[in-house]
């Protein structure tokens, strides 16, 4: 740098004035703080962007799916088991009725057994009890039991009628 003075000064505020040039140029070559801090935030957002898109974490996904897998089988397999026992105890109710039924209409020719075989299958139980004029109706049917044995192995259907 070529340092220019004047013919009336002297060499001391010539040196000065230089240092004041050099440290305003000093100054002048640094961005202010708000771009230093804007270059600064710039350059973690782009290491944290770089560290996301590192496998840290590959495979955990993966991991979380294994350990809730069961929990979803077991409720899925009581879901099923549940179902499968109210249908057949809609079953059994409607063999009850129907048994009901067909002894108020054939008296004592009716057959209940045969009857409850007919609506509910093969494996059912049926129990008559006749008192005065009213007929009650008990039918029980098996259920495919459940693999952790909560549901019941057998439902009820209970039905009543007025003999005529």
């Amino acid at each position: 740098m070529r340092q220019q003075t004047t013919p009336d000064c002297d060499v001391s505020a010539s040196s000065s004035l230089t240092r004041a040039m050099l440290r305003r140029r000093w100054h002048t070559s640094r961005p202010p703080p708000r771009q230093q801090r804007e270059r600064f935030v710039r350059r973690i957002v782009s290491i944290v962007t770089a560290l996301r898109h590192v496998d840290a974490d590959s495979g955990a996904a993966t991991a979380e799916f294994a350990s809730v897998l069961p929990a979803v089988v077991a409720v899925f397999a009581l879901l099923l088991g549940s179902s499968q026992a109210v249908f057949v105890s809609m079953r059994c109710q409607d063999a009850a009725a129907t048994v009901a039924r067909e002894l108020i209409v054939a008296g004592d020719d009716a057959n209940p057994q045969a009857t409850a075989r007919a609506v509910a299958g093969d494996d059912v139980t049926t129990q008559t009890r006749i008192d005065g004029n009213q007929v009650t109706v008990t039918v029980q049917c098996p259920v495919v039991p459940d693999p952790f044995g909560v549901l019941p192995t057998r439902v009820r259907g209970i039905a009543t009628g007025v003999l005529s």
